[in-house]
C-alpha cells in the first residue's frame, strides 16, 4: 500500500480580496503533480473571479488529499461617475470650464486632481473614477475640451507718414484681412485716421480674439495761427499808386500773389491774402485785405488869353480846360492864372480824388529888362575935401546919369548918390544902385593910453588902447581901436575919418623881461595802470610850481586817465613855458563776464553741463580753470573772473548754481512662485518700486507675468527723471512638456484576448482608461462600445503631458453568426488580405468599401465567390465593407491594421 502524499498547501502572491478587474497568484507548495479544484495542472494559477480554491498532488499514482481552501473575494466595481461641464468645452486660449464629477468623493480624474469639479484650461479629453471600498470604477465617458489657440497679434502698417499736419490723415491697415477691431472701434482692415493718438487693432479668428497690436502713435501738428494783414497806407488810391501789405508773422509767408516776403506792394485792385507755414503745416488764409484802384481823369488843355512872349513886367492870363480840378504847375488852383515870368506851364485836372496826366506845357517867354548897370568907382567914394572920383558905368552904351549925362564915365568931387540906367532892345533897365561919394573933413590926432604895466616877462603884453574908437592906424599896421603888445618897442597910432588921416600920437614905450627855463616832470612809476591804482609826478622845481591840475606842490599824486604839466614861476614874477606834457592812462575795469550753459543746470548723476563765460580769453573759474568753458558734474556754485589785455581783472561774474541729481538705487524683483516650471504654467515678477518701472521687456507696470524661458531686469527712474542701474536679472526657466503619442487599435472584438499596448512614446508612461491592467487592454473589461485610452508620460523635469486614442470595441463573433448563413468576412482585424465568401459559390458579389470618413476606397463589381482583397498598404482604420447580391445587402466592418 503506498501512502498517500501528503496535501499540499496553497500560497496566495497577494491579497485574496481585491476589486473586479484584478486577480492574485495561488501557488501550489508542490512543484509537480498538481491537481487544481479549476483543473489546473500547474504549480501557480492565476484567479481573478470569486471562489474557493483547493490543490491536490499525485505522486506514485496516488493524490493526496486535498490542500485547505483559499477563498478569494472579489469586490465589484464602483459604478462609473459621470462629468458635468460648468460650461461650453470649447473655449479660446485663456478661458475655461469647471468639470464636474457626479460623485461628491473618491474622485480620480486623468490629470491627477482628487476634487469633485477641475478647471480645464488646456484642450484634452478628461475623465474621472470614482474610488469606494478601496477599488475605483471604470474612467467616467470622456469630456472632450478643445481650447482654440488665439490668433496671432496682428500687425499695423502706416500708409504714409503718422506725423501731420492738422486737416491731414494717415490710413492705417492691419496685417489681418478680417476680423479687425480697431481701438476705434472699426472693425475693417484699414481705418483712415485725423487725430493724434495712439491706435492698436486685434483680430477675431474663430471666435477668439488676438491680443493688441504694438500701438501706432500717431502725431497731428496743429496748423499755425492765421496771420493778419496791416496795411501801410490806404487801400484805395489812384492808379500809379501803391500801398505796402505786411503779414503779422516775421518768416513762413505765402501770398495769394505767390510772394513770400513779409511786406508786399500792391499797385492794383484785388483781394490780397496771405498764409503763414511753421513746422512744416500751413495755417488758414488770413481775412482778404481789398485794394481798389480808381483811373486817373482825362488830361486837361490849356488856352493862352494873349501872346506868351512879352517884356519883363507884362502878363498873359492862361486858361484850363477844365472848369474845376485844376491844380497849376505854379501850384494855382483856378481855371485861368496870370503869368508873367517866363516859363513851361502846365496844370494836371483832379476828379474823385485821383489826379490826371500834366497837360502839354505852355511857354511863356519873358525878354528880360536889360541889367541894371553897375557903378565902378576909380578910386575911394569917400575922401577929404578937394579930392574926387571917377564913376563908370558897366554899359559902354545907352548910359543915362543922375546927373543927365550919356557918356560912360562922369568926374564927381562934390558929396551925393549916383545912379545910372541903360536902353537896349526898346527895354530900360531898372537904375543901378546908388553910389555915395562922401566929401570928410580931417581928423584930430588920438592919444594912446596903456591898460597896465609897459614893463612885463616874456609871454605877458600889455593892451595900447587909441583915443579915437574908429579909424585908428597903428605902427604895428593894426588898425583896431586897441592893440595888444608883447614884444619890446615904441608904439603910435593914427586915426582916418571918411578917409582922411591924422598925425600920429606921441610914442609909447614898452619894456619885456625874458622867462625862466621849463621845468621836467619824473614819474614815480608806470604812467598807464589799471583803475584803482595811482602815480606820484614829481617837477624838477621846488618851488613856484603850478600843476596843470591847480596843484603848487613839488609833487602831485595822479589815479584817473589825462595829460599833466607844470609852469614854473620865478623871482621876477615870470612864468616858464609849461612842460613836456606827461600821459598818464587809467585802463578801465571790464565788464564783469556773463556765463551760458550748454543745456539745463539740473540733471542726473552721470551727465554734464558745459559753462561757457562770454570772454574768449583772460578768464578764471571758481575752480582754477582758465579755458572758456568747464564742463561740470557734480552739484556746486560756479563763478568765472575776466583779466582783459591790460592786465585788469572784472568783477565776479553771476554765480551759476548746478544741482545733480543722485542715480536712484537699483530695484529688487520678487517672484511669486518657483521661476522654474513646466511650459502652461506662469510667475509674477514685482518691482519693488511702485512706479517709474521700465522693465527689460518694454512693460513699465509694477509686476509682469512670464510665462516663457529669459533673463529679466527692471530699471527704476525716479520724479527728477533720474534712471537707476539696472536690478539684477532674474532668469525664469519654463521646462517644456515632453513630446507624447500614442498608437492603439481603432477596433478590437470583444471576445479578443487581452491586448498589449505599446504605441506610447517616450516609453515609461502610464497608460489610464476602462480596461487598462499596467500596459495591457481587456476588451472584455471594457465592454463593447468606445473607450478612450490615456498615455501620460512625465519627463526627468517633472513635466507631464498626455495623448489620448479611443479603441471601438466590438462583438466580432454575433456579427459574424448573424451574417454566417449568408457570408464569411474574415481574418478580423486583417493585416494583408481580406476574404469574402458566399454560401452559394454561384451568386456573384459586388463589393464597395469606405474609410472611417465615408469616402469609397474599393470597388468590385460581379466577382465570384470567393474573392479575395488586398489590404497590404492601406492605411490603419476602421473600414465598412458593404457586399451586395440581388437580393440582400450585409455591411460589416473591418479593422485594418
Amino acid at each position: 500500500v503506498t501512502p498517500l502524499p501528503s496535501a499540499p498547501t496553497i500560497t496566495a502572491g497577494g491579497s485574496t480580496t481585491f476589486c473586479a478587474g484584478g486577480s492574485v497568484v495561488l501557488t501550489s507548495s508542490s512543484a509537480t503533480g498538481n491537481l487544481w479544484s479549476t483543473g489546473a495542472t500547474t504549480q501557480s494559477i492565476t484567479v481573478s473571479t470569486a471562489g474557493t480554491y483547493t490543490v491536490a498532488v499525485t505522486s506514485g499514482g496516488c493524490t493526496s488529499a486535498s490542500s485547505t481552501g483559499t477563498t478569494v473575494t472579489v469586490t465589484p466595481l464602483p459604478s462609473a461617475p459621470t462629468i458635468t461641464a460648468g460650461g461650453s468645452t470649447t473655449f479660446c486660449a485663456g478661458g475655461s470650464v469647471v468639470l464636474t464629477s457626479s460623485s461628491a468623493t473618491g474622485n480620480l480624474w486623468s490629470n491627477g486632481a482628487t476634487t469633485q469639479s477641475i478647471t480645464a484650461t488646456t484642450s484634452g479629453n478628461y475623465t474621472v473614477t470614482r474610488s469606494s471600498g478601496g477599488c475605483t470604477s471604470a474612467p467616467s465617458a470622456a469630456t472632450t475640451v478643445i481650447v482654440t489657440p488665439l490668433p496671432s497679434a496682428p500687425t499695423i502698417t502706416a500708409g504714409g507718414s503718422t506725423t501731420f499736419c492738422a486737416g491731414g490723415s494717415v490710413v492705417l491697415t492691419s496685417s489681418s484681412a478680417t476680423g479687425n477691431l480697431w481701438s476705434t472701434g472699426a472693425t475693417t482692415q484699414s481705418i483712415t485716421v485725423s487725430t493724434a493718438g495712439t491706435y492698436t487693432v486685434a483680430v477675431t479668428n474663430g471666435g477668439c480674439t488676438s491680443a493688441s497690436s504694438t500701438g501706432t502713435t500717431v502725431t497731428v501738428t496743429p496748423l499755425p495761427s492765421a496771420p493778419t494783414i496791416t496795411a501801410g497806407g490806404s487801400t484805395t488810391f489812384c492808379a500809379g499808386g501803391s500801398v505796402v501789405l505786411t503779414s503779422s508773422s516775421a518768416t513762413g509767408n505765402l501770398w495769394s500773389n505767390g510772394a513770400t516776403t513779409q511786406s508786399i506792394t500792391v499797385t492794383t485792385s484785388g483781394n490780397y491774402t496771405v498764409t503763414r507755414t511753421s513746422g512744416g503745416c500751413t495755417s488758414a488764409p488770413s481775412t482778404a485785405t481789398t485794394v481798389t484802384v480808381t483811373p486817373l481823369p482825362s488830361t486837361p488843355t490849356i488856352t493862352a488869353g494873349g501872346s506868351t512872349t512879352f517884356c519883363a513886367g507884362g502878363s498873359v492870363v492862361l486858361t484850363s480846360s477844365s472848369a474845376t480840378g485844376n491844380l497849376w504847375s505854379t501850384g494855382a488852383t483856378t481855371q485861368s492864372i496870370t503869368v508873367t515870368t517866363s516859363g513851361n506851364y502846365t496844370v494836371t485836372r483832379s476828379s474823385g480824388g485821383c489826379t490826371s496826366a500834366s497837360s502839354t506845357a505852355t511857354t511863356v517867354t519873358v525878354t528880360p529888362l536889360p541889367s541894371a548897370p553897375t557903378i565902378t568907382a576909380g578910386g575911394s567914394t569917400t575922401f577929404c575935401a578937394g579930392g574926387s572920383v571917377v564913376l563908370t558905368s558897366s554899359s559902354a552904351t545907352g548910359n543915362l546919369w543922375s546927373t543927365g549925362a550919356t557918356t560912360q564915365s562922369i568926374t564927381v568931387s562934390t558929396a551925393g548918390t549916383y545912379t545910372v540906367a541903360v536902353t537896349s532892345g526898346g527895354c530900360t533897365s531898372a537904375s543901378s544902385t546908388g553910389t555915395t561919394v562922401t566929401v570928410t573933413p580931417l581928423p584930430s590926432a588920438p592919444t594912446i593910453t596903456a591898460g597896465g604895466s609897459t614893463t612885463f616877462c616874456a609871454g605877458g603884453s600889455v593892451v595900447l588902447t587909441s583915443s579915437s574908437a574908429t579909424g585908428n592906424l597903428w605902427s604895428t599896421g593894426a588898425t583896431t581901436q586897441s592893440i595888444t603888445v608883447s614884444t619890446a618897442g615904441t608904439y603910435t597910432v593914427a586915426v582916418t575919418n571918411g578917409g582922411c588921416t591924422s598925425a600920429s600920437s606921441a610914442g609909447t614905450t614898452v619894456t619885456v623881461t625874458p622867462l625862466p627855463s621849463a621845468p621836467t616832470i619824473t614819474a614815480g612809476g608806470s604812467t598807464t595802470f589799471c583803475a584803482g591804482g595811482s602815480v606820484v609826478l614829481t617837477s624838477s622845481s621846488a618851488t613856484g610850481n603850478l600843476w596843470s591840475n591847480g596843484s603848487t606842490s613839488q609833487s602831485i599824486t595822479v589815479s584817473s586817465t589825462g595829460n599833466h604839466d607844470v609852469i614854473y614861476t620865478d623871482g621876477n614874477g615870470c612864468s616858464s613855458m609849461s612842460s613836456s606834457t606827461i600821459s598818464v592812462t587809467v585802463n578801465p575795469t571790464p565788464a564783469a563776464p556773463t556765463i551760458s550753459a550748454s543745456g539745463v543746470t539740473t540733471f542726473c548723476e552721470g551727465n554734464s553741463v558745459e559753462l561757457t563765460s562770454s570772454a574768449i580769453n583772460g578768464n578764471t573759474w571758481s575752480n582754477g580753470s582758465t579755458s572758456q568753458s568747464i564742463t561740470v558734474s557734480s552739484t556746486g556754485n560756479h563763478d568765472v573772473l575776466y583779466t582783459d589785455g591790460n592786465g585788469c581783472s572784472s568783477l565776479l561774474s553771476s554765480t551759476t548754481s548746478v544741482t545733480v541729481n543722485p542715480t536712484p538705487v537699483a530695484p529688487t524683483i520678487s517672484a511669486s512662485g518657483a521661476t522654474t516650471f513646466c511650459e502652461g504654467n506662469s510667475v509674477e515678477l514685482t518691482s519693488s518700486a511702485i512706479n517709474g518701472n521700465m522693465w527689460s521687456n518694454g512693460s513699465t507696470s509694477q509686476s509682469i507675468t512670464v510665462s516663457s524661458t529669459g533673463n529679466h531686469d527692471v530699471l527704476y527712474t525716479d520724479g527728477n527723471g533720474c534712471s537707476s542701474l539696472s536690478s539684477s536679472t532674474t532668469s525664469v526657466t519654463v521646462n517644456p512638456l515632453p513630446e507624447v503619442t500614442l498608437t492603439v487599435p481603432d477596433l478590437l472584438c470583444f471576445e479578443s484576448n487581452l491586448t498589449s499596448l505599446n504605441g506610447g512614446i517616450p516609453l515609461g508612461g502610464i497608460y489610464s482608461g476602462l480596461g487598462i491592467n499596467g500596459s495591457t487592454f481587456d476588451p472584455q473589461i471594457a465592454g463593447i462600445g468606445q473607450h478612450e485610452i490615456t498615455y501620460t508620460f512625465s519627463n526627468s523635469n517633472g513635466c507631464s503631458n498626455s495623448e489620448t486614442q479611443m479603441i471601438e470595441v466590438q462583438s466580432c463573433l454575433s456579427l459574424q453568426n448573424s451574417e454566417i448563413e449568408l457570408f464569411r468576412i474574415y481574418p478580423n482585424p486583417a493585416f494583408e488580405f481580406v476574404l469574402i465568401e458566399g454560401t452559394d459559390p454561384l451568386v456573384k458579389l459586388n463589393v464597395e468599401v469606405y474609410d472611417a470618413n465615408g469616402r469609397l476606397v474599393f470597388v468590385a463589381k460581379e466577382v465570384n465567390s470567393p474573392t479575395e482583397i488586398s489590404v497590404r498598404g492601406w492605411a490603419r482604420g476602421v473600414y465598412d465593407f458593404v457586399v451586395k447580391t440581388k437580393s440582400t445587402s450585409i455591411t460589416k466592418k473591418v479593422v485594418i491594421e
